[in-house]
């Protein structure tokens, strides 16, 4: 049910690499089939042990660290292999816009929350690169050398 990682490495900076095995999208089908199993999580769908080990982690996880967003229920995190086996893909995610937020409107908050040597990459959430500007990336970049 996740998929194999071929490699994993965090970054000086804060930042992290990781090289999943090669996916498919999912059928809308296959998506809806694969987010109902997980609703019912029921005994012996091996669903089931992924979710409860997914909340687990979203649990430990949330008390631990700053601007945890929780579980992803995204039904695009279901993918397939190329066998046609499916699994699931990116379970967790950080409050992205919330931590850019911060930084333009409080960037003190976001200081405190991570270490300079854990902001190198902090503008490089992806979710802004898809939804700013060339203005707003340069207002976030600014706010963050503010606190570096």
């Amino acid at each position: 049910m996740l998929p194999r990682i071929e490699f994993d490495t965090e970054l000086s900076g804060g930042g992290r690499v990781t090289v999943m095995e090669s996916l498919l999208p999912a059928s809308d089908e296959n998506q809806a089939a694969i987010v109902a199993r997980w609703d019912a999580a029921e005994a012996g769908d091996p669903i089931a042990s992924v979710r409860a080990e997914a909340e687990r982690l979203d649990a430990e996880a949330s008390r631990s660290i700053p601007f945890w967003g929780g579980l992803d229920r995204n039904p695009g995190n279901v993918m397939r292999r190329a066998d046609g086996q499916l699994v699931l893909v990116d379970l967790f995610y950080a409050k992205g816009i919330e931590i850019y937020t911060a930084l333009l409107e409080e960037p003190s908050r976001v200081a405190a929350a991570f270490p300079a040597s854990k902001r190198v990459f902090i503008c490089d959430i992806a979710v802004i690169a898809r939804e700013s500007s060339a203005a707003e990336i340069a207002a976030l970049r600014a706010a963050a050398a503010s606190i570096a």
